[in-house]
């Protein structure tokens, strides 16, 4: 997924499903991904990039992330995910969960997730990289996308 704008009102703007792999994330500007509802935005399903169960080698890079409850959430994944050079604003929350990422249970697979050179600007209600116990380049285009799921290859 590349050049493009990608917002949502409900949900996440990009969800990786279980078992889909081998997924390049960049050069995309995303969010808004807010209910249009103001009572109900931040809410935890308004998140930029979601990855539940995901496979294997997941690249999200140079993105501008923006008004998003979680810039990046994987979740039960596996290694390798690199999250480079994106450039994330105006996370919403909610206050126990408003981060840049968050990883919860990324094991197994071949090769080192890397979280390297991104950039945060402003407050936000949680810290910047939150992981669970168990374990900003300008946009080359202005083309509007809503990009809701990957399907399995």
């Amino acid at each position: 997924i590349a050049n493009l704008h990608i917002t949502a009102t409900s949900g996440p703007c990009i969800l990786i499903p279980p078992g889909v792999h081998d997924v390049t994330i960049q050069d995309n500007e995303i969010g808004p991904c807010t209910s249009a509802s103001p009572a109900v935005s931040g809410g935890l399903n308004d998140r930029g990039i979601f990855s539940y169960q995901a496979g294997a080698n997941i690249t999200i890079r140079r993105n501008v992330i923006h008004d998003v409850s979680v810039g990046f959430l994987t979740q039960q994944g596996h290694h390798p995910v690199i999250f480079d050079r994106n450039y994330t604003f105006n996370i919403l929350g909610p206050s126990w969960g408003g981060q840049v990422t968050q990883i919860a249970d990324l094991s197994s697979g071949t090769g080192q997730s890397k979280f390297t050179c991104n950039v945060f600007d402003g407050t936000f209600p949680g810290a910047g990289l939150s992981r669970s116990r168990k374990s900003a380049s300008p946009l080359a285009s202005s083309r509007k996308a809503t990009v809701r799921s990957l399907s399995s290859r």
